[in-house]
């Protein structure tokens, strides 16, 4: 009886340890499943019935003479759980003759890829002779025999290692084709099944087929910040902008001279590539930054920007305006919008460029003088149209209507060029129509006349704390919106009383929300990468009250507009920054991530080259007496919107009561 229940005992021990393991796999299967994934880059597994694969490629067919095929999309017992289609390929070939199908690869940059894999099945024996050929975009093409199939009518999966198209530039591949064959002296006949092309390598396939194209990528991912916590407020600030040129340095396209979107370190190590037209824009504005932190010698920017102009006169144009997106691995548009304050960005820069490299100047104005952004502007209400839509071959319905916004470059820009008249200026509303009632707030103020145009000076009321402060809203109450523009203009010098106060007033606001009435350990809500997604995502974060709209805030903070307030607020500005890394793990190789949510203490793990741009460049700005802006002043664009910065008050209609409450310290109690 006791050896029965010992053995009762240990089987019941054995079924138990069988569950638990069963539950353990079952736990682990979606991370094991995802590792999976990422080792695989599919081609087209043709269930979605169409022609373009699922890298956006399209069929093609060739066939020499005498022979004949027919592709066509079949609904067959497919090798893969769920599919539904596989191509069939109905062929006639005659004696020494031949036929191929293929897709293409678009540019296809899969240089990890260890092998191409497919699956392929006969309709009727015997087989053809079958080969499979890889071309890259540069002409070159190797082709390999599939000499091991079965003489089978069943699904047989086809793994051709990449070291068999050793010819092939596998960083850029145009196509893949499959050769039927007839060497032989009767016809051949048959139909072939094909499914499921894809390529496999490594875990993270994509992004190490990516990797090789740039200077470089972090190792690691968090950087511990006593070294900066150790140095005063200015060698700090110098050496997080070193760090920061970092990713201009690295996260580049080596071949074509693009900056990449973004990278992500972690939890997935990510690299978006793609660059924005602003992206361009604020890589050129970094590589004079870095010339000026002496981070870069003068040849080697001379060469960066370069090799970037130069790639940009060879990029697809609408009206030699930029589309919004560019893939940085083939170059092809990858949105068919474009943008005209993105636009207005990249022409501020080639202001910019022209000034810091006069040897560039002529390359420089060859982009820039074509550029006319009068097409963007609607007679109608005086504004700027958002943009374009060349798919749908019409302009964006909305307008940049706001002057509080990052959007007031392109008016700057374009009367600055000569592109749109001064009246511009004054048809942006500074608070939106006082009937338009959704809007935050009733906006306060009266009519002033500049220039012989009547202007309302609206605006709103922010209390803050015992203090009414009159400020011009932006859309979101963003503190980007506000301080962008002050990368290349200094509002602050120019418009003391216009601009240039509301901007110190927006930064002011911000520290104040943040800190005594959120009781947040740190400042500084604009969009950005948002910290509690795996894979990245992007959001608008701002002070609500400070928009016509106002966006969320979240408690997310996003390092780049503190260094945008130096200018305004350098000791708040300054211990902000130790703040956020004496608190959280923000810091990395390239200085400091995008963002962190200072209540969870979640991190966005990426760096974005908008973000990283405006960061280094005000960075530059601070420690450089406005290095960028200087630039920006000496050019012949600044001479002719000096007089619209310099002539408006934007509060001179506030009464005095309120005046004196917002410019005097408050009386001491008796």
């Amino acid at each position: 009886m006791r050896g029965r229940t010992w053995q009762a005992a240990g089987l019941v021990l054995f079924i138990a340890s069988l569950l638990g393991i069963g539950v353990l796999l079952w736990r682990l299967r979606p991370a094991y499943d995802a590792r999976m994934a990422s080792r695989i880059k599919p081609v087209d597994d043709f269930n979605d019935g169409t022609e373009a694969n699922l890298i956006g490629g399209e069929p093609f067919a060739h066939v020499e003479s005498g022979a004949e095929l027919n592709p066509a999309l079949l609904r067959v017992r497919t090798p893969s759980p769920g599919g539904q289609l596989a191509l069939a390929l109905t062929y006639n070939v005659l004696p020494h003759s031949g036929a191929s199908w293929g897709t293409g690869l678009n540019e296809l940059d899969i240089s990890a890829a260890k092998t191409l894999r497919f699956w392929i099945m006969a309709g009727r024996l015997p087989l053809p002779e079958l080969s499979i050929e890889l071309t890259d975009s540069f002409g070159r093409s190797a082709r390999a025999p599939l000499t091991h199939l079965h003489g089978t009518t069943r699904w047989q999966r086809v793994v051709m290692p990449t070291r068999a198209f050793h010819d092939v530039n596998l960083n850029r591949l145009s196509r893949v084709t499959l050769h039927i064959e007839n060497s032989g002296e009767a016809p051949s006949q048959g139909t072939l099944y094909v499914d499921d092309i894809m390529f496999v390598g490594p875990a993270q396939l994509f992004f190490r087929s990516l990797e090789d194209n740039l200077f470089g990528f972090p190792a690691r991912a968090v950087v511990k910040p006593n070294r900066l916590l150790s140095l005063p407020d200015t060698e700090m600030l110098r050496a997080i902008a070193g760090d920061t040129w970092g990713f201009f340095r690295d996260a580049v396209d080596s071949r074509h001279h693009l900056p990449m979107n973004y990278i992500q370190t972690k939890p997935t190590r990510l690299i978006g590539d793609y660059a924005s037209t602003t992206d361009i824009s604020m890589y050129l504005l970094s590589i004079v930054s870095a010339h000026d932190l002496d981070l870069l010698d003068y040849p080697t920017a001379v060469a960066r920007v370069r090799g970037t102009l130069e790639r940009l006169s060879a990029l697809p144009t609408w009206k030699h305006l930029f589309y919004n997106y560019y893939s940085t691995t083939n170059l092809q548009v990858t949105n068919q919008y474009i943008s005209s304050v993105d636009n207005a960005w990249l022409a501020a820069a080639l202001i910019v460029i022209r000034q810091a490299f006069p040897e560039l100047a002529a390359l420089s104005n060859s982009l820039l003088d074509p550029m006319d952004f009068e097409i963007f502007y609607d007679p109608q209400n005086g504004q700027i149209r958002l943009g374009y839509e060349a798919d749908k071959e019409r302009f964006a319905p909305y307008h940049y209507g706001l002057l509080a916004t990052e959007a007031r470059i392109i008016s700057l820009v374009a009367i600055g060029k000569g592109d749109l008249k001064d009246d511009h200026w004054f048809r942006i509303y500074r608070t939106l129509p006082k009937e338009w009632t959704w809007q935050r707030q009733e906006p306060k103020g009266d009519y002033r006349r500049y220039h012989g145009h009547d202007v309302f000076q609206g605006y709103y009321v922010y209390n803050m704390g015992e203090t009414d402060v009159p400020i011009v809203p932006s859309w979101g109450g963003s503190l980007f919106e506000f301080l962008m523009p002050t990368l290349v203009i200094d509002e602050k010098g120019l418009a003391p009383n216009g601009l240039g106060l509301n901007d110190q007033r927006a930064v002011d606001i911000h520290i104040h929300y943040a800190l005594k009435e959120r009781g947040l350990p740190a400042w500084g809500m604009s969009p950005c990468a948002t910290p509690k997604e795996r894979h990245g995502g992007y959001s608008e974060f701002g002070v609500a009250a400070l928009g016509s709209k106002g966006y969320k805030d979240e408690a997310t903070v996003t390092p780049h507009v503190t260094f945008l307030s130096l200018l305004f607020a350098p000791e708040a500005s300054a211990e902000n920054v130790r703040q956020m890394l004496r608190r959280f793990d923000v810091y990395g190789p390239y200085g400091l991530y995008d963002s962190v949510d200072v209540q969870s203490g979640d991190v966005a793990y990426r760096y974005l080259a908008l973000d990283q741009g405006m960061s280094l460049v005000a960075l530059n700005n601070y420690l450089n007496n406005g290095a960028i802006q200087r630039r920006f002043a000496a050019d012949r664009v600044m001479k002719r919107i000096e007089p619209l910065l310099k002539a408006e008050d934007f509060f001179s209609a506030v009464s005095s009561s309120v005046l004196q409450r917002v410019d005097e310290p408050a009386p001491s109690a008796p």
